[in-house]
């Protein structure tokens, strides 16, 4: 069974949220409650993966949807500090162009 914690902190309109442990199909819906219902107001997500071992095409499936509805209402979503791992799948699957990146590993 996959792990996933989920910490938030809000500071105004930025939500930062860290990941630890695996991003998969049996945590994405975990990522989703607890991002999802923290979204009205905020105009800026940072997701840090500096600590996630893995991701899925189910992670970045909620990643994406969390992108549109941000994007939707003129706001953005930024992915900082991914491992090497995580990097690779977004750059596999062509992500890399469609979210902002920071402090990413090379």
């Amino acid at each position: 069974m996959s792990n996933l914690t989920v910490t938030k902190q809000q500071e105004g309109d930025i939500l930062n949220v860290g990941l630890e442990g695996r991003l998969d199909s049996s945590t994405a819906s975990k990522l989703d409650e607890e991002v999802r219902s923290e979204l009205h107001g905020i105009r800026k997500l940072v997701m840090n993966f500096e600590k996630t071992e893995y991701i899925s095409s189910s992670g970045i499936r909620v990643i994406l949807s969390f992108h549109k509805e941000l994007t939707g209402k003129g706001g953005e979503l930024t992915i900082r500090k991914p491992t090497k791992m995580v990097s690779e799948v977004f750059s596999l699957t062509g992500f890399t162009d469609v979210f902002n990146f920071e402090d990413c590993v090379n």
